[in-house]
């Protein structure tokens, strides 16, 4: 893990890992909740769904596993 070899504290990794853990349950939680604005800091269930879609639209694609950011600045 990059947090560990840039000299991040035991503590650090631990909270990182579990925050990891957690987010990783929750985005494939296939829930309906809506919040609308962490969608746009972190990936949500309506957001990472598509990473696993057989639809046209979503073919071709691998949205960000955390940060969407990334998607929407380079598409």
């Amino acid at each position: 893990m990059p947090i560990f070899v840039l000299g991040f504290s035991r503590s650090a990794l631990v909270a990182d890992v579990a925050f990891v853990s957690i987010h990783a349950v929750y985005i494939h939680s296939n829930t309906r909740w809506r919040f609308p604005v962490l969608r746009w800091l972190i990936a949500t269930p309506e957001y990472h769904h598509w990473h696993h879609t057989s639809d046209e639209e979503g073919l071709d694609k691998n949205p960000a596993a955390f940060l969407p950011f990334w998607d929407w600045l380079f598409g």
